[in-house]
């Protein structure tokens, strides 16, 4: 089951994935086409919405809000035209339909193991926890075998366990289980009667001891992998897209981070002693706010012999951060004070890896009392560096240290507010300034 992973060449023939198409395509992209020279844009001359965005957007000042369509080379009336564009505009072949094809044939074909409860399903046991699991493991398990045959090259460098394999699918599926589960619940407490809704939460017991009554949910479950998520998308047709895109932002992230491990294998020796045949046993994600179409920290776990060495691999530009720890090693090197604690980091280009840091209480009142004045020290310096990011998703406290762990707003410039300061008064404005 869900062996080839190839993308549908054409793209959907249906009346679901022709609604999608239609309502997947987003105002961004209209306005783009609207915008393009010599584009057969019929002229419209009024629209209500039109008249209700630009109410929204500047109530006071139209003028300003004609004068930023002008901007992007756009008319009010081309505007116009990109909200409500006819149907025959509508793109015949959007790029991420082959995708969302894919995604809902690999339902189709699971809904009979699904259905029966097979336990060789892929992902089978991950995400336990997610709203609508048994909705989507089949899409998270075919992009997850799509993959695999991406990074089928990358052997023996790579050396990925399995566990590594399925960390990566679970951190997709419960991506889509969060991006649907409300309208995944709205459409299913339209299908059930209250009557199952009373039974669902008493449990099979008849008190709410025992387990859920689950009936309706298997039933729903299978209507939706049945119709390839054709009832869901036929009443959140932009739901499709949304989904696709998460797919394909998943894909290109993962294949670029497997791929940038297996050609750091011996940056990883280098800075923190991981074999190089040290297996990939575990990867830790969504620890970090997504960036960058959806890239974010994870934390690799390499299996050497009984131990499990932890670093954090990073996907932006690490020499800041490297700069950073350094500069700490030398400000130990010039004080008599106990050393601040500095972090290895490896930087590559336009990612690298960080040492992981486990917080750690402290265990007596004197390293207590120096943690406080190991943080203040910190607080110091990073306001003499003019870091503007402290909060507690970038700080960790280990023991008598308090480590900042992401430095991307150090050196942040402190510019002119040109909005409400005229520049009258020389003496609000710093030599540096």
């Amino acid at each position: 089951m869900l062996k080839d992973p190839t993308f549908p060449a054409g793209g959907s023939n249906d009346s679901i994935g022709d609604l999608v198409r239609r309502e997947g395509w987003s105002l961004h992209q209209r306005l783009q086409v609207a915008a393009r020279p010599g584009a057969a844009i019929q002229t419209v001359n009024r629209s209500r919405s039109l008249d209700h965005w630009r109410g929204l957007v500047a109530p006071n000042m139209p003028g300003n809000f004609d004068n930023r369509l002008e901007w992007d080379g756009l008319t009010a009336s081309s505007a116009a035209w990109a909200l409500e564009p006819p149907e025959a505009a509508t793109p015949l072949e959007p790029d991420w339909l082959p995708l969302l094809d894919a995604l809902r044939q690999a339902a189709r074909e699971a809904a009979p193991d699904v259905v029966a409860g097979a336990e060789n399903q892929p992902l089978v046991g991950r995400g336990a926890e997610q709203p609508f699991v048994h909705v989507w493991r089949p899409a998270a398990a075919w992009a997850l075998n799509c993959l695999r045959q991406r990074c089928g090259d990358l052997s023996p460098e790579l050396q990925l366990a399995e566990s590594a394999w399925l960390d990566l699918g679970e951190a997709l599926l419960e991506r889509f289980c969060n991006t649907a589960d409300q309208a995944l619940w709205e459409l299913f407490n339209q299908r059930r009667t209250p009557g199952q809704m009373l039974l669902a939460h008493l449990g099979a017991s008849g008190d709410g001891s025992g387990e859920p009554v689950h009936e309706a949910y298997d039933i729903f479950v299978a209507e939706l992998l049945e119709s390839g998520y054709g009832l869901l998308l036929g009443e959140f047709p932009v739901l499709g897209r949304l989904l696709a895109v998460l797919s394909a932002l998943w894909l290109e992230g993962s294949e670029e981070m497997l791929r940038r491990v297996a050609a750091s294998r011996a940056t990883l020796s280098q800075h923190f002693a991981i074999g190089s045949a040290a297996p990939l046993a575990g990867i830790q994600l969504g620890l970090s706010d997504p960036h960058r179409g959806g890239r974010a920290v994870a934390i690799m776990n390499f299996q050497q012999g009984d131990t499990t060495s932890r670093v954090a691999y990073k996907p932006k530009d690490m020499r800041v951060d490297a700069t950073y720890q350094r500069y700490l090693e030398d400000l130990n090197q010039a004080s008599t004070l106990p050393p601040l604690r500095s972090l290895a980091v490896a930087s590559r280009d336009e990612y690298g890896f960080m040492e992981w840091v486990e917080h750690r209480p402290c265990t007596s009142d004197g390293e207590l009392a120096l943690l406080y004045f190991n943080a203040g020290r910190t607080m110091a310096l990073l306001y003499l560096l003019g870091c503007t990011d402290c909060h507690h998703e970038n700080l960790i406290a280990a023991g008598d240290q308090l480590l900042l762990i992401d430095t991307e707003t150090l050196l942040e410039a402190d510019l002119r507010d040109l909005i409400s300061d005229n520049g009258e008064d020389p003496d609000a404005v710093s030599a540096l300034q």
